[in-house]
């Protein structure tokens, strides 16, 4: 397939060698603009419902950072990288935010889905 890829912004200093610290467990492992083990990893928000019909559950996280990222040479991240590429190359969008999206999206209709495995990075 290729090669595995430690991405970095120019603006992330590396103090030690950044690959013992991956788990390699996942085909994308990814930093986090979280700050604490809630904001970094997720947790479900619950809301009673005003109408008594139960509770409204909802996933909160913060963003996954593109600014650090290591993707694995598997063919679920090959499709990332492929899918990444051809919407940066034809949607006026930030790379951040696309990135996000493909993350999480699931296949529907004709799209595809990148259906990448994910760690997030610890914060730490």
């Amino acid at each position: 397939l290729g090669v595995s890829v430690l991405l970095t912004d120019v603006d992330v200093p590396i103090f030690q060698n950044p690959f013992l610290s991956l788990v390699g467990d996942s085909d994308v492992e990814n930093m986090s603009d979280g700050w604490d083990d809630r904001s970094v990893y997720g947790f479900v928000h619950t809301l009673p419902m005003s109408d008594g019909h139960g509770t409204l559950r909802s996933l909160r996280y913060e963003t996954r950072n593109s600014g650090l990222l290591y993707v694995s040479a598997t063919h679920e991240g090959l499709r990332l990288v492929d899918i990444l590429r051809r919407r940066l190359a034809r949607e006026d969008v930030w790379d951040q935010s696309a990135w996000n999206q493909e993350t999480f999206r699931l296949a529907y209709g004709a799209l595809q889905s990148a259906a990448v495995s994910v760690r997030v990075m610890n914060y730490l």
